[in-house]
C-alpha cells in the first residue's frame, strides 16, 4: 500500500522530523508503507499506525486533535482541517513515520 502527501506543510514536517500526525479519508492498513509525494520522485517507505476516527462536523471529536496538532505541520486544528484536499464526514487519523531504508 502507499501513502501519498499532497499538502506541503504535512509533507514537509515529515521530512524534518521524521513522523507527522496525518487525517486521511481512507483506511489504511497499520505497518510498512510506499511513501509518494507531489513533490519529490525520491522513493521513500514510512510506518503507517492508525489512531481514531475524528467526525470533521464533531466539535467534540475535533477536539481529540489538540493532542496531535503540534506534530502535525499546521498551528492550529482549523488550519489543518482547512487544509484537508478530500473531506467525508468519517475521517481517520494515522501516525506516519520514515522508515531508515528506502528504495534504491
Amino acid at each position: 500500500m502507499t501513502v501519498w502527501f499532497n499538502v506541503e506543510k504535512a509533507w514537509l514536517y515529515l521530512l524534518s522530523y521524521g513522523e507527522v500526525y496525518t487525517i486521511r479519508p481512507n483506511k489504511k492498513v497499520n505497518g510498512v508503507h510506499r511513501l509518494r509525494s507531489n513533490f519529490t520522485q525520491e522513493r521513500m517507505h514510512c510506518t503507517c499506525q492508525f489512531i481514531t476516527e475524528i467526525e470533521i462536523r464533531e466539535k467534540g471529536s475535533l477536539k481529540q486533535l489538540d493532542q496531535y496538532v503540534d506534530k502535525s505541520g499546521f498551528s492550529s486544528v482549523e488550519e489543518w482541517i482547512d487544509h484537508i484536499p478530500k473531506k467525508k464526514l468519517i475521517m481517520r487519523l494515522y501516525h506516519v513515520r520514515l522508515c531508515d531504508f528506502n528504495e534504491k
